[in-house]
């Protein structure tokens, strides 16, 4: 499984995609918050969600896996 990583340490506001969802490359999969601004956080590559790492609203740090895909 691959899996997207937080680029920086922050809070994850929340989920574009669910559990089974797929993506294409540069699709927003998710929201970040870290310095009082909201990030989108790209896929890299096509793929499909198979699990969720983190809750919205937790801090996660920097390289802290967010979600799995395949």
């Amino acid at each position: 499984m691959k899996e997207i990583r937080a680029e920086m340490a922050g809070i994850l506001v929340s989920f574009a995609k669910s559990v089974g969802e797929s993506f294409e490359a540069g699709e927003e999969v998710a929201t970040f918050e870290s310095m009082k601004m909201q990030i989108p956080v790209l896929a890299p590559e096509p793929g499909r969600v198979t699990e969720l790492l983190a809750e919205p609203g937790s801090f996660v740090d920097e390289g802290e896996p967010l979600l799995r895909y395949e």
